[in-house]
């Protein structure tokens, strides 16, 4: 009996104070580079920022092809989702950049992009589901 106390003893010391020296914890300056590595190849691979069409509207894949004559392929997948996503990750930088005292342009000017992506995508779908909800009513009832 008391050796499986001392057993039992000698787990929980291990357990609660060697393996606590094993983890290592995220800190403040490795979180900001990583955000800004990922941020950075975001913004290169992953989304055009503009108002044209298709810009400012994150993608949902990228395949880059390895040689020269092939393009490259990429989906949009469901785009308002993802456009979600992002506008809600810009604003939360635009938050933390002006606790913070730093400069908020491009964050704004990102953000602007996207909530027009956003109507651009909104106005274009009204049109297209007007279409063919014309088309369905006006063929069915000529039918």
């Amino acid at each position: 009996m008391i050796m499986r106390n001392y057993r039992l003893f000698f787990i929980i010391i291990n357990i609660v104070f060697l393996n606590n020296t094993m983890i290592m914890s995220q800190n403040a300056t490795n979180n900001l580079q990583k955000y800004v590595y990922y941020k950075q190849r975001f913004l290169s691979s992953f989304i055009a920022v503009g108002n044209g069409q298709a810009e400012s509207i994150p993608l949902l894949i990228r395949m880059v092809k390895p040689t020269v004559n092939d393009s490259d392929q990429f989906s949009l997948g469901d785009a308002p989702i993802n456009l979600g996503w992002y506008i809600a990750s810009l604003a939360t930088e635009y938050k933390n950049l002006n606790d913070n005292g730093q400069n908020t342009e491009l964050t704004v000017k990102e953000l602007w992009y996207a909530l027009e992506a956003f109507n651009r995508l909104d106005f274009m779908a009204e049109d297209y589901l007007q279409s063919i909800y014309y088309n369905t009513i006006f063929k069915t009832k000529q039918s």
